[in-house]
């Protein structure tokens, strides 16, 4: 008795992961307005970086981002990012959403902002652009 083995201590992180990890998406419904109608992106833009400046909200472009002759995000477009692991260097970011002006809403997004030789980058994994 009293004997804790790796697998059950493996378990129980797993199972506490799961469920905080299901319950992310509902805590990030007061952020964004349910009713704008978005289209999803295609996923190949994970491999592209954009150069990104520190701003207000996390970050803004300094780079457009474009994809099949279609500009689909310009210059100073906002990224909205939060510092994981504050005590590593460098330091990195995940990105939770992005809006395309001061005036828009923001639109929920999935992507990681890192510091390399003096500048930041932004690489986004999933991303919803709205369709007007």
């Amino acid at each position: 008795m009293g004997k804790i083995t790796i697998n059950r201590l493996s378990l129980f992180f797993f199972f506490n992961l799961f469920y905080t990890g299901c319950s992310i998406q509902s805590s990030y419904l007061p952020s964004f307005p349910q009713n704008i109608e978005c289209q999803k992106i295609d996923y190949l833009l994970s491999a592209s970086q954009l150069r990104v400046v520190p701003s207000k909200e996390g970050f803004t472009l300094s780079t457009p981002l474009v994809y099949a002759n279609r500009m689909l995000l310009p210059i100073g477009t906002e990224v909205r990012a939060k510092r994981v692991f504050p005590q590593t260097l460098p330091p990195r970011y995940i990105v939770e959403a992005i809006r395309l002006n001061s005036k828009s809403s923001f639109v929920p997004a999935t992507g990681v902002v890192f510091y390399s030789e003096g500048k930041y980058w932004l690489t986004l994994s999933n991303l919803y652009l709205p369709k007007n």
